[in-house]
């Protein structure tokens, strides 16, 4: 298996994954057909992806087998620090064939050790209730808001 960041050539099939989760834990109707999503969304992220959002995926042959997006969010200037930012995970997949296996714990590790590496300060989500126990063992705390810290504060 190979953990990676996103390339253009899997905004499809991270399009109909994106749908299949929606399919799968959606409570909202769908706005459109399938292909029309399809269509926009790979309009959306072709210009963003690896840019303003990043996307690690757990790749087996051709086939993504979980993925987890993460929004750079850039926060304001301080004197200590003019440019700083943190990532704003969303967008947790995993295939249902290849659940409980730890393959989301392996992806997120790359994600942690990439979020160190681009230096962000810490990464933050809203997770449904039935993942709360997941983000809890790979190091996120419960406290509001849930924040896994990737490098300490600085003033």
């Amino acid at each position: 298996m190979n953990f990676r960041l996103a390339e253009q050539t899997d905004l499809d099939q991270l399009a109909h994954m994106r749908w299949e989760h929606w399919a799968e834990n959606g409570t909202d109707p769908a706005k459109q057909e399938k292909d029309s999503f399809v269509a926009d969304f790979i309009r959306q992220l072709e210009s963003k992806l690896n840019r303003e959002w990043f996307a690690w995926c757990a790749v087996e042959g051709e086939t993504i087998l979980s993925h987890v997006y993460i929004q750079r969010v850039q926060k304001g200037p301080k004197p200590s620090k003019v440019v700083d930012s943190f990532g704003y995970v969303s967008n947790v997949y995993t295939r249902p064939s290849h659940r409980n296996s730890g393959i989301g714990s392996q992806v997120m590790k790359r994600v942690k050790l990439w979020a160190l590496g681009v230096d962000l300060e810490f990464l933050v989500l809203w997770p449904s209730g039935g993942s709360i126990s997941f983000w809890q063992r790979i190091g996120f705390s419960v406290d509001d808001p849930l924040a896994l810290e990737i490098r300490p504060y600085t003033f």
